[in-house]
Formats: structure tokens, sequence, C-alpha cells
């Protein structure tokens, strides 16, 4: 999601500048996998399954839930906080500044331009303005759905649970899933409000009986530059 952002945030302030090309584009790929790999290691090694039993009166209900605490030295593992509090850094507040002042100096860069009188330039702003709302629709939905899981986090060794540990534990469950569900809700906005992503999705998923795609429209996409934010006089002298 970052490197997606990033990469609309060079489209609208750098329209100009070379976009990466497919070696680029996969080594980028592979590098986030290889994190991703990394930074689940430590969690992989420390999970265990519990078993957990729950009486509703009448019936012995079992439970069994894999949880990533079996840390050297217990729950209170030092070990096991570091790479917690590491994670909602790397995965929340990290993100989450750089999503935020993106969107910010795209925000003051579009309030910048007053240029009128030109088709062209106006059409390139309202595109990127336009790019600019789907920047921060993804930064809102991305602070909204993690914030519970990492407020549970940061307060889990500073207060008692809350009821019984299997309530603490359907309370964990419901926010983790929640938290998850941004990677449902990213490409849902991508492919509303980015029409170069809709047409690359079509594409894409050809294949399906029910996804049609143009192939005209999606080399036409394929062929456009990027629209610049520069005042048509500037645009003049690059024409030559």
């Amino acid at each position: 999601m970052i490197v997606m952002s990033i990469e609309r945030y060079y489209a609208i302030m750098h329209p100009l500048k070379k976009r990466p090309g497919r070696r680029s584009t996969v080594s980028i790929i592979i590098m986030i996998w290889l994190l991703a790999f990394l930074f689940g290691v430590p969690a992989f090694l420390a999970s265990k399954v519990d078993v957990y039993y729950f009486y509703d009166g009448i019936t012995l209900y079992e439970n069994p839930l894999c949880l990533a605490d079996n840390y050297p030295g217990g729950n209170e593992s030092l070990l096991g906080q570091i790479y917690n509090n590491g994670l909602i850094t790397v995965q929340y507040i990290l993100p989450l500044c750089i999503l935020s002042a993106a969107y910010y100096r795209v925000g003051v860069e579009l309030r910048k331009d007053k240029t009128v009188g030109d088709v062209r330039h106006a059409k390139s702003v309202a595109a990127k303005k336009k790019a600019s709302i789907m920047l921060a629709v993804v930064v809102f939905i991305f602070m909204i759905v993690w914030f519970p899981y990492n407020a549970y986090y940061l307060t889990l060794h500073l207060v008692e649970p809350i009821g019984n540990k299997m309530l603490s534990l359907y309370i964990y469950i419901n926010i983790y899933w929640l938290g998850m569900s941004s990677t449902v809700f990213n490409p849902v906005i991508y492919y509303f409000m980015n029409k170069r992503f809709r047409v690359g999705f079509h594409h894409a998923f050809r294949w399906l009986p029910f996804v049609r795609s143009d192939k005209d429209e999606y080399h036409t996409i394929l062929s456009q530059t990027r629209p610049s934010l520069m005042p048509p006089t500037t645009m003049a002298h690059t024409d030559f």
C-alpha cells in the first residue's frame, strides 16, 4: 500500500519523472514479500496452540487457538514486547506518517495551482485532485481499521484484561480481522477511483468469463503520459 501511494505521489508531484521499469517493479515486489516474510518469522517461531474451555451451563466447549505469545520469558518477555512494539511502528505508525505526509504535500501543491484558461491544464489538475482524494480515502481507511488492533497491543501490558480470558481473546480476534480487512478495502478503493487500475485489473483477469477487457483501451491507457501540474507556459517550453 505504501509503494502504491508513493507511486501516486510521484505521479502527481513529478509527472515527468521516469517510471520504474519491469525489472524495478519485480524487484520491489520481491523486496516487499521478503520483508514481510522476515518480519513474520519471530511470530511464527513464537506460535503455539493453546486449548481454552468455555462452559455455558450445559455444554463444555473446547476452543483451540493459535497464539504468537510463546516467547522466551513468557507473556512478559522483553523480546516479545520489543517485537510487537516494533511491528506497531513499522506496520502502523511509520506507514501512517508516510501516507499522511504524502497526502499533505499533494494537497498543498494542488491548492497552490490557480492557473486558469488552459483546458489541458485544467483537466490535468482535476485528474490530480481526484487522485489526491483517493489517497486521502486510503489513509483514512488504513487509520480507522488498524487503530483498534494497535491500541490493543499498546495497552495490553498497561491495563488488566477485560473480563475473562476468552472474552479478551474474542476481542483480539475481531479487531485483528478488522485490521486485515484493509487488504480488501484497498483494491476496491483503487478499482472505483482509479481508471488505470481498473483497466489493468480487467486486463489481468480477462480470462474470467464475467470480466470484460477492451484491448485497445488497455494499450491506450498504458501509452498515456502522466498529465503535468506545470503551468501552460512551462509546458510550452517542453514541447520544443
